[in-house]
């Protein structure tokens, strides 16, 4: 999966995602060449879901039944 700013360049390539110690492991290289490995904490994903409104979900949604990549940014 790939990442992208919104002027279209890549920040991140993930390479993969996994559950490790009671947080998330996503590792991949930023802007293509830079390993790394991100950790999302319990308290993360929390944070995270409060940020999730209605319209973002509904859109999420819309994005995984319509499919295609639109390059709308």
């Amino acid at each position: 999966m790939k990442l992208f700013g919104s002027e279209g360049v890549l920040l991140m390539e993930v390479e993969s995602i996994a559950a490790r110690d009671r947080n998330i492991h996503i590792k991949g290289k930023m802007m293509g060449q830079v390993p790394m490995t991100v950790v999302l904490r319990p308290s993360d994903l929390r944070e995270v879901m409060r940020m999730l409104s209605l319209p973002v979900i509904w859109q999420g949604i819309k994005m995984l039944l319509l499919g295609g990549d639109r390059k709308d940014r």
